[in-house]
């Protein structure tokens, strides 16, 4: 009799492990619809972001603020309101960029400002060394360029840009990683 408990009790031990098993997977399986966004309306949208991106040292790299960001459903194009970035190295200013709006592709790394676009560029000391202006800035992460097809209006020490077709604002040293 002994020996026959010690066998039915693994039995029905696992008998009931697999019954509350079947139980569970019945009780908690869910069907996931796939809902079609709604192409013309944002898939998200963030207001009042601040990002930051630190070298390997820790020091601050990038500082991205805006009003708000949004990205669209099936379009890798992140859009900005109001963005301003600063870019450091080694804890010194290198420029500033502000603009009405701004798109930014993550696929090629090319970004569009646009409307009252504002570079400042920043001397080793941290000074302003030029501050221009343009209705629209192409920025190209990757050939550590950004330019303006557009009039220029500069102010700051450096002058012989002012009335260029196409400027070079930055060093590709400080845009390439």
């Amino acid at each position: 009799m002994k020996r026959s408990v010690s066998l039915l009790f693994p039995l029905s031990l696992s008998l009931l492990l697999g019954a509350t098993s079947f139980w569970l997977n019945r009780a908690t399986n869910l069907t996931i619809e796939e809902v079609k966004l709604d192409l013309d309306k944002p898939q998200y949208v963030l207001h009042d972001i601040h990002l930051q991106r630190f070298d390997e040292q820790g020091r601050l790299k990038n500082n991205l603020t805006a009003k708000k960001a949004w990205q669209m459903p099936e379009n890798p194009q992140i859009f900005f309101s109001e963005p301003q970035l600063s870019v450091s190295e080694n804890d010194k200013p290198l420029y500033n960029l502000s603009a009405v709006s701004a798109v930014y592709n993550p696929s090629n790394k090319q970004a569009d400002l646009h409307d009252k676009v504002i570079a400042v560029k920043y001397d080793e000391q941290g000074k302003v060394l030029a501050q221009s202006e343009a209705p629209h800035l192409h920025i190209d992460e990757i050939d550590g360029t950004a330019d303006t097809l557009s009039r220029l209006f500069e102010q700051g020490t450096n002058k012989n840009n002012k009335n260029r077709i196409k400027t070079v604002i930055y060093d590709t040293q400080h845009i390439k990683k």
